[in-house]
């Protein structure tokens, strides 16, 4: 997450009206938590039942195949009769057993049938693995031993505990699925989540694409969708087995340069996602947006929940920015001695914010505020000012192109520009002080930035003039 200077691109804020748009806009189309929660449940107990099916029924069709030739082979030992039973039988009793869980969880539908297949697993793994070193022993009182140990219960029983100890990683919280749902909202929610997830990228409706690979044993790669929301983001896989959150809270102001991103969900259980391109810069964007709770900031402990700071607002400041420049403004005139690293470490922990985020923050505000006082000390006089730059202009604007592109302006530089000579022409008695925080506001551009392009745009333009 911390990255070099000289590798980072603050990306583009969405400002507050288009995330409240845009990510609340999400949280209708999604299904709330229990819907979601038991349309995964549901899916992980029909696969929980499955394994019980398949596993019981390729266990007992193995023990039935080699039940003869164990009978045979013990049939000459001058043993009791029941001295072998355990051995005899024990596969195939597992595998009955394993036979009723599934049939039971058709039935009980509870996620507690996630367990039982881990466990039963397991159980039938270590049986068929240790079968013939059992054997041998039992055996050996009556001076036989086994010279080729079954290599086929071996590596059958190596599977199924690798597959048991998978499904119960997989399953690591037992409990009932969320009660009150029926059958036919589930299907339905599903059937349009599997539609959802099919959708490709796109920032503009928040809605992001990423891998995860991991699993035991091996590693594999499963391919997820992520929802940008106000608070956090809801991650989902496409195949609907699995989904997490990501709180904003802990990650706002934040970037991350390289696609392979490493955090901790809002369980805090560590994720490494391998973000695609398009989407890293949706979700760095999300990051440093104008979120809806920062539109007001908690002033910290020591206020009540209703005090919240009156930020004296800068245009070109997100809330939260705004909230943590005056705050810094106001911790350096009553305590002028307080070092800078102390400032920014009292505000990190005061707003829960990302250092970085608060040392940008009060930078980007001294830089705004000294472009306003470089404004306002050109701009004192505002009738000759107006004057100065409307002349410079042309005395015949109405001639002008309104769509002139001047090659030595950059594209934004242009249509700043353009936008301003449009203002001029249709509102010739407007203060060039409120033209510019019109276009300030329009374009989302600092004020430094949109008066340079202008005055940069008037010398250009006078340039061509007198070449023609």
């Amino acid at each position: 997450m911390n990255t070099p200077p000289a590798q980072k691109e603050t990306p583009e804020p969405i400002p507050v009206s288009e995330v409240k748009n845009i990510y609340e806009a999400n949280i209708k189309k999604l299904p709330g938590d229990l819907l979601l929660k038991a349309i995964l449940s549901d899916k992980a107990v029909t696969g929980a039942v499955g394994s019980l099916l398949f596993w019981g029924i390729i266990n007992l069709a193995a023990w039935f195949y080699f039940k003869q030739d164990m009978m045979s082979a013990l049939i000459g030992i001058n043993a009791p009769d029941d001295a072998f039973n355990t051995l005899l039988y024990g596969g195939a009793v597992i595998s009955i057993s394993m036979l009723v869980l599934g049939l039971a969880g058709v039935a009980a539908r509870t996620r507690i049938i996630c367990w039982m297949d881990g466990i039963s697993l397991l159980v039938l793994g270590i049986w068929n693995l240790a079968h013939n070193f059992l054997l041998t022993a039992a055996l050996k009182p009556y001076g036989y031993t086994i010279e080729n140990p079954g290599v086929f219960w071996i590596i059958l029983g190596i599977i199924q505990i690798i597959w048991g100890i998978r499904q119960l990683l997989r399953f690591k919280s037992s409990g009932a699925m969320p009660p009150g749902i029926t059958s036919t909202v589930k299907n339905n929610t599903r059937e349009k989540l599997r539609r959802m997830v099919q959708t490709p990228v796109s920032i503009k409706k928040g809605r992001l694409k990423f891998s995860i690979t991991g699993g035991f044993p091996f590693h594999k790669k499963k391919h997820f969708t992520m929802w940008l929301l106000p608070h956090k983001a809801l991650c989902i896989e496409n195949e609907l087995n699995d989904y997490f959150e990501i709180v904003r809270k802990s990650l706002r102001g934040g970037y991350f340069a390289d696609k392979r991103v490493v955090i901790n969900d809002s369980n805090n259980i560590t994720r490494k996602l391998e973000f695609e391109p398009s989407s890293l810069s949706g979700f760095n964007n999300w990051l440093v947006s104008d979120g809806i709770e920062d539109s007001k900031i908690n002033t910290g402990p020591d206020s009540t929940p209703q005090k919240t700071v009156e930020a004296r607002i800068i245009t070109g400041l997100a809330p939260a920015e705004n909230v943590i420049f005056n705050d810094y403004e106001k911790m350096t005139a009553d305590n002028g001695s307080l070092h800078m690293d102390d400032i920014i470490a009292r505000l990190t922990k005061k707003h829960d914010f990302d250092r970085g985020y608060v040392t940008g923050a009060i930078e980007k505000g001294k830089n705004l505020k000294k472009s306003y006082s470089d404004f306002n000390s050109r701009h004192r006089s505002n009738m000759t000012e107006d004057f100065k730059i409307k002349s410079e202009l042309d005395s015949s604007i109405e001639e002008m192109e309104d769509d002139q592109m001047i090659p030595d302006l950059a594209p934004a530089e242009n249509v700043i520009f353009n936008d301003f000579k449009k203002i001029v022409k249709e509102n010739n008695n407007l203060q060039t002080k409120d033209i510019l925080l019109k276009l300030v506001k329009k374009h989302d551009f600092n004020l430094q930035y949109v008066t340079e392009a202008i005055e940069k745009g008037i010398r250009k333009h006078k340039r061509t003039q007198v070449s023609r």
